[in-house]
């Protein structure tokens, strides 16, 4: 099976394995809603169990899939009655018997084609939209979105709610979009010369490859990439914002705004290899280009470079499933280990040997908000970074055992992974340890910058994960 290096050229060979799941879904149903010349939908349901800050809660998941033609389709999904949702799809209407909720998530797949998908600013279902090959139009609405556009010269707009957008091949229009202030608009151009508008709330903005001009808006945090870029501010511009870019830039910054020159380098080729679709290789790409754009980022993978010269481990990223979370292991065939790790676990106080080889399984549209604070949005690039820390800490021998106990606001208490909570970059109840091997730096209780969640957060703007469980 083939595994390129991050900056060679995509594996369309797939990799299958089982993404890890908070608890095991059960009572799973799927139906399906129509199949005819024009599109398939199909409905899944499922009861889950989530630990949420200690506490057990089960949830019932709706799943929505509409795969359209190879032509130039045409969809628009709006609220429906009873407070479900209706879909209009080349002229043809199609009742969705899934709620206008938060725990309904559309996926929608046009496929090749010039293809048009508008979503309603009242619809609140979490939508992902993966464009295909095609010059794309895609309008997010009202809840959490992810929109991939793929090859093709794209136009991707985001709507009330906070969403992510990958513009991919081709040179993309990507709009950040109106909106509470309490929104993030998380933007990576890809390849080729792209134009990103910041919108409401806080923006993570990404040029990647190309000679891209981005204008920002409201909060933002802006990575130029490659190429010769230009950032200028928009009228909706605050005060409040930095720029990770090259002196070779033009840049025309408020005076509040900070720019941290960052030269992308080819730090991570050393120790990453991608394997999936041609999609998932692209994805894979464009978060390896924003870490090399960015000084938490570019430092992670030094370090695992260096990790991986001393000790000849390598981490492997292959695709994960849709609507999965990420996860990490050091078996091949992804099985966690439950009972302890004898190479990659802290034992009274000493080192564990460490691993060399290491499985990242990347769900590339994961993203979320966290239940304790809604203005903190998780996404993607952050979750693979904190899949990251827990290889360096496999890799290194320093992966804390045991649980740290957490207060809620109401008094009571739960427990939590150390293990996890040291790839947040949250502090454990274990014992000090001197994770970068450093003498001068004094032994902490969680992870080190760059090796945790946190720290890539911090520099985006985002807030801060205060707990794993949220």
């Amino acid at each position: 099976m083939q595994t390129p290096s991050a900056s060679s050229a995509p594996s369309t060979s797939h990799a299958h394995a089982a993404p890890i799941t908070p608890n095991s879904p059960s009572d799973t149903q799927t139906t399906k809603i129509a199949s005819d010349k024009n599109v398939d939908i199909s409905l899944n349901t499922k009861t889950t169990v989530l630990n949420q800050r200690g506490q057990h809660k089960i949830f019932n998941l709706t799943e929505l899939t509409i795969e359209t033609s190879k032509g130039a389709d045409t969809v628009h999904i709006s609220k429906g009655p009873e407070g479900k949702l209706s879909a209009q799809i080349n002229g043809q209407s199609y009742f969705l018997p899934a709620g206008n909720t938060p725990l309904t998530t559309l996926t929608i797949n046009t496929h090749e084609g010039d293809d048009r998908v508008h979503i309603d600013p009242e619809v609140v279902a979490r939508i992902k939209v993966y464009g295909g090959a095609g010059n794309d139009t895609v309008r997010l609405g009202g809840g959490l979105g992810y929109v991939e556009g793929n090859d093709g010269d794209d136009t991707l707009m985001g709507g009330r709610g906070s969403h992510v957008m990958y513009g991919g091949n081709g040179r993309d229009r990507l709009y950040g979009g109106d909106g509470p202030n309490t929104k993030t608009n998380y933007m990576d151009g890809g390849s080729d010369d792209d134009l990103m508008y910041g919108g409401s709330g806080h923006n993570v903005m990404n040029g990647g490859n190309g000679n891209d001009r981005i204008s920002t808006a409201g909060r933002s945090a802006v990575y130029t990439g490659l190429g010769h870029d230009r950032v200028y501010p928009s009228a909706n511009n605050t005060d409040d914002g930095v720029v990770y870019g090259k002196r070779s830039d033009q840049l025309q910054l408020p005076s509040g705004v900070k720019f941290i020159e960052t030269v992308p380098n080819e730090a991570g080729a050393k120790t990453f290899r991608g394997i999936g679709s041609q999609e998932f290789s692209q994805r894979f790409r464009d978060d390896i280009q924003l870490y090399r754009s960015s000084p938490t980022g570019q430092k992670m993978l030094e370090g695992m470079d260096a990790y991986s010269e001393r000790t000849g481990s390598h981490i492997l990223i292959i695709e994960g499933e849709e609507n999965r979370y990420s996860g990490y292991s050091t078996d091949p065939n992804y099985v966690p280990n439950n009972d302890g790790d004898s190479k990659g676990d802290i034992r009274n106080g000493v080192r564990a040997p460490g691993h060399k080889n290491n499985l990242v399984v990347y769900n590339r549209s994961d993203s979320d908000q966290t239940s304790d604070t809604p203005s903190a949005f998780l996404v993607p690039s952050t979750y693979l970074h904190h899949e990251i820390s827990h290889a360096y800490n496999a890799i290194t021998g320093s992966q804390l055992t045991g649980d740290t106990v957490v207060k809620n606001p109401d008094g009571t208490t739960f427990t939590e992974l150390n293990a996890e909570r040291q790839a947040v970059g949250l502090e454990t109840d274990a014992e000090p340890f001197d994770f970068d091997n450093d003498p001068s730096t004094p032994p902490t209780t969680t992870n080190p910058y760059p090796f945790n969640e946190n720290a890539l957060r911090e520099e985006m703007g985002l807030h801060p994960r205060k707990v794993y469980s949220a």
